[in-house]
């Protein structure tokens, strides 16, 4: 960071990591746009977890045994 921003002064509060959240604020690099979408929609509490939990994996690994838990979870 210090490379491109030579005078951040965020170091000891920086976290390395896909998504970072804390109460109300949600932040995510760039390559992270579905776990960025998971952290928001678990914050907004739009689904319960473990169909949130079942999203995710089904986007992440395009795996069908994540589907069919996804539809026995709605």
């Amino acid at each position: 960071t210090k490379m491109v921003c030579p005078n951040y002064k965020g170091e000891k509060l920086y976290e390395v990591g896909p998504v970072v959240s804390d109460n109300n604020m949600i932040t995510a690099s760039g390559v992270a746009p579905l776990e960025f979408a998971r952290d928001v929609l678990k914050k907004l509490d739009v689904f319960a977890s473990n169909t949130l939990d079942s999203w995710y994996r089904l986007n992440k690994t395009q795996k069908s045994e994540y589907f069919f838990q996804l539809m026995s979870s709605i």
